[in-house]
């Protein structure tokens, strides 16, 4: 499926109304042969569905990701969707894991009184 795709973008289609992310989510399992470019900001979707995404890409089975398939996913763009220290944390996993893929997204903000 999708051989040729190499970019998505679905910027700003409310796709976090219809929890869009969870059925997005097993057609990235370990990131995606073709696909470099995925853009998914804007959708106003929840931090759940955003971490069951990211843990979507970050799964390998067991295998290291290099053992068990070589994914083109260069950039995928999460602003405007919900995150927090759940999603930092995973984006961190998955920049160790895949250093080369660049994920955009909104940070939390931290208070200036801290």
């Amino acid at each position: 499926c999708c051989g040729s795709l190499t970019s998505l973008r679905l910027f700003n289609n409310k796709l976090g109304i219809q929890q869009g992310f969870q059925f997005l989510a097993p057609y990235l399992c370990g990131g995606h042969p073709s696909l470099i470019n995925l853009d998914l900001g804007g959708n106003n979707e929840t931090e759940e569905n955003v971490i069951h995404l990211l843990e979507s890409i970050k799964n390998t089975s067991g295998a290291s990701f290099v053992e068990q398939k070589s994914s083109a996913l260069r950039v995928l763009e999460l602003g405007g969707n919900e995150g927090g220290d759940a999603v930092e944390a995973l984006v961190k996993e998955l920049k160790h894991l895949q250093p080369e893929l660049d994920i955009a997204r909104d940070r939390p903000r931290k208070d200036p009184n801290e």
